[in-house]
């Protein structure tokens, strides 16, 4: 999986992935519009930037779920073990961002089920570094008409 380029770490930033100050008073719609350009980058690696965005209840949930699947899409076999690897690293990181996706539970996972995406959502979930988290996950996905 390549390395995720300047432009898009810009995004990123602007997202407000690094600043909470940044987050609560920046425009939805702009928030809305880095999400569709970093899930248009086609830079999967970007996924473990913004999968905090997925349990953020705050923020523009709803949109992540679609440029998540979005970059889910793109990633070879090989590419998926690697995002599974990095996935598993952010839950070891202490950044405030990745605490909130490291404080995902089980119960949590309904809102992925309940998506439109389900299927990526609980994929990317099973990536979880909780072990009752990747297992939830998987169930999930066997119950899921896919």
């Amino acid at each position: 999986m390549k390395a995720i380029s300047q432009q898009t770490w810009e995004k990123i930033h602007r997202l407000g992935g690094r600043n909470f100050w940044s987050r609560v008073f920046g425009s939805s719609e702009e928030q809305v519009e880095l999400l569709r350009d970093i899930g248009l980058s086609g830079e999967a690696a970007a996924i473990a930037e913004i999968a905090w965005l997925l349990v953020d209840l705050s923020g523009p949930i709803w949109r992540a779920g679609v440029d998540v699947h979005r970059l889910l899409e793109t990633l070879s076999p090989l590419n998926l073990a690697a995002l599974d690897q990095r996935i598993r690293e952010v839950g070891s990181c202490d950044r405030e961002v990745d605490r909130r996706w490291r404080k995902l539970r089980p119960s949590g996972l309904s809102r992925f089920a309940s998506s439109e995406f389900a299927v990526s959502l609980l994929g990317l979930a099973s990536f979880h570094s909780n072990g009752y988290v990747r297992e939830a996950a998987v169930e999930n996905l066997a119950a899921h008409n896919c």
